[in-house]
């Protein structure tokens, strides 16, 4: 008798450990949303704003356009032709690029200034094959390579036609001479082309003169996004390094920069009615991507930067930390944005081959 009660005591005892060693399990299922069938599938564009249909909306594209008008995501009424593969905003315009059939040789610029018709951008320059497209200010800026592929530059919209910017950017493994990133920030664009650096100039048609900004040029950068924050341009790239600076210059952004954890080009601003936050894509493992928050003073990077999760302090993006990280904090994050207040200031974020998701008390797939 005294044995079978002392096996009993040493039941209890062990379900009692496996429960308690069980707990954080328990804990992270409780904290998952549960997953949706996101309206946008696959890998979304760019989020961008524009009201060229007279009201404020947003647009990304997956094969076609979608448009937002503050409560749901629909596909465009009117759709250029092709297989829709990013689009831009300017402040007059616009943009999408096109790519006919399966591949990525015969590309076409659209743009619309109504939301409605919809106008080929003529191409006689000698780069033919198209590749991404950034709205900064009233100015269209395109990255392009030369039928063989042997050459990059960066063209820009000049009324309806592509004028040559920046151009005989030879490729190769260490320049791959992509446009990864346009902004207009004090009266002067930025250019981020991966493998040379960050070009700035008054003038679209200044950029054949210009060379890349010092500080900006190490290849190791690999350089995939670019943003203009209040006073200051913020870089990114895959070899996990942040740069800040201006047309005088850049530098490296110490407390932000890690080989480890590559940025994946994702940056936006997010901000409530007293904080603002830089967004910034990143991936550490297989099931640890997401994005970082780091707090801004005066919409720039104070002089001393800190980088934490979200939900992780405050102010942040999100309610809780760990449902973030069981949610969105697993998918690998290719672009962030915030709606304007007009449309309700949410939060989207696209993934890489995820679909769209969106922040509406949690993270989840956009319905």
């Amino acid at each position: 008798m005294k044995r079978r009660l002392m096996y009993t005591a040493l039941m209890v005892i062990s379900l009692l450990a496996l429960s308690c060693n069980q707990s954080p399990l328990f804990y992270n299922i409780s904290k998952e949303t549960p997953p949706k069938d996101p309206v946008i599938a696959g890998g979304p564009s760019r989020i961008v704003a524009s009201n060229v249909s007279s009201h404020d909306r947003l647009y990304t594209a997956n094969g076609k356009i979608w448009v937002y008008d503050g409560s749901s995501w629909i596909a465009l009424e009117n759709q250029p032709g092709g297989n829709i593969r990013e689009v831009a905003a300017t402040s007059t315009a616009l943009y999408a690029l096109s790519v006919d059939g399966t591949g990525s040789i015969s590309t076409t610029l659209y743009k619309t200034t109504d939301g409605t018709n919809w106008a080929p951008v003529t191409n006689s320059t000698n780069y033919s094959i198209l590749g991404a497209i950034f709205g900064a200010g009233a100015t269209l800026f395109v990255g392009a390579r030369n039928s063989g592929g042997t050459e990059a530059a960066v063209l820009y919209d000049n009324g309806g036609n592509l004028a040559t910017a920046l151009s005989s950017i030879t490729v190769s493994d260490s320049v791959p001479g992509s446009l990864v990133g346009a902004v207009n920030m004090g009266g002067n664009y930025y250019l981020a082309v991966t493998g040379k650096g960050i070009y700035t100039a008054a003038l679209a048609s200044n950029f054949h003169s210009a060379t890349p900004i010092s500080g900006s040029t190490d290849t190791k950068y690999r350089l995939n996004g670019l943003i203009a924050l209040a006073t200051e341009v913020v870089a990114v790239g895959s070899g996990g390094y942040m740069l800040k600076g201006s047309s005088g210059g850049f530098s490296e952004v110490s407390a932000a920069s890690d080989t480890s954890y590559p940025y994946t080009g994702a940056l936006a601003v997010w901000t409530d009615e007293t904080s603002s936050l830089l967004l910034a894509g990143r991936r550490y493992s297989t099931y640890t991507n997401g994005y970082w928050e780091l707090p801004l003073t005066s919409g720039d990077l104070p002089s001393t930067v800190s980088i934490k999760v979200p939900g992780d302090g405050s102010p942040t993006t999100v309610a809780d930390k760990t449902t973030y990280q069981q949610s969105l904090g697993q998918k690998i994050v290719s672009a962030l944005y915030q709606a304007p207040a007009s449309l309700g200031s949410t939060l989207f974020a696209s993934t890489l081959t995820d679909g769209l998701w969106a922040y509406r008390g949690s993270w989840n797939a956009e319905e």
